[in-house]
């Protein structure tokens, strides 16, 4: 059994009634073996993404919009084996908050971090889940989309009804 420990968060806000509140300082998770040192592991091979983009209701224009990017850091090698992620993040890239009096949060959640590789070459994959709710005085609605980010660089979203591998 491979053991990974993360010094990010399983947990973290986004968007906060409507203001964004994503520390990139400390909003991240990541996948390393447990009892190594930062400085046992080489540096990252690359990083991958997935973009999207949430709008919320209006027939002709949308009363609000978000741009959205999770990237993830994959591939650094801990004693010349193993692929860990360095960094998992959850971003807006831009956004429209117009009218319509709503109040709208986005939040991240990270699930139970598991290896997809070997025991002799590791390679975590974290589930992370990223969902959207919003109210105003006539409705709510919102959603959560799902990803799994891996330390060799692959991943797969899920998005409504269709699902993206990298």
């Amino acid at each position: 059994m491979t053991d990974f420990v993360t010094t990010g968060k399983f947990a973290w806000e986004i968007l906060t009634a409507n203001r964004p509140t994503v520390n990139e300082q400390s909003d991240f998770v990541n996948a390393i073996p447990k009892g190594a040192e930062w400085s046992d592991l080489s540096a990252p091979l690359g990083s991958n993404y997935f973009t999207w983009e949430w709008k919320g209701p209006g027939l002709i224009m949308h009363d609000f919009w978000f741009d959205m990017q999770i990237e993830w850091t994959y591939g650094a090698r801990y004693r010349g084996g193993g692929a860990y992620l360095t960094n998992a993040i959850v971003r807006i890239t831009d956004k429209s908050i117009g009218v319509g009096g709503y109040n709208i949060n986005i939040s991240c959640r990270v699930g139970h971090i598991e290896n997809v590789g070997s025991e002799r070459a590791p390679v975590p994959r974290i589930p992370i889940d990223v969902s959207l709710g919003y109210t105003n005085w006539l409705s709510g609605g919102g959603g959560t989309n799902r990803f799994h980010v891996q330390g060799d660089g692959g991943g797969h979203a899920w998005y409504d009804d269709n699902s993206y591998d990298v």
